[in-house]
């Protein structure tokens, strides 16, 4: 296998993790999701070529960074309807 073979694992891994440091900082989630999103994509690609996982991996826990920060502030607004 070449290092070139494994070139869109690893773009997918390094926008998996820039999404998830995006989706840390709270202000660029709309980023994050985009770049979480182009690297679930070539992850996919990557893992029915190869069978590596790597960029699906990183780039789904993006997702859940953004899910679990989503969740609490929509349960925030549920419990208090005087934030409406």
């Amino acid at each position: 296998m070449t290092e070139t073979s494994l070139a869109p694992s690893n773009t997918a891994w390094g926008l998996g993790l820039a999404a998830c440091l995006c989706n840390l900082l709270i202000v660029l989630i709309p980023v994050g999701l985009l770049l979480g999103l182009a690297g679930l994509i070539l992850g996919l690609i990557q893992f029915l070529r190869t069978r590596h996982k790597a960029g699906i991996v990183v780039s789904s826990i993006s997702f859940l960074i953004t899910i679990l920060i989503v969740g609490s502030v929509a349960a925030l607004f549920w419990v208090d309807p005087v934030l409406f």
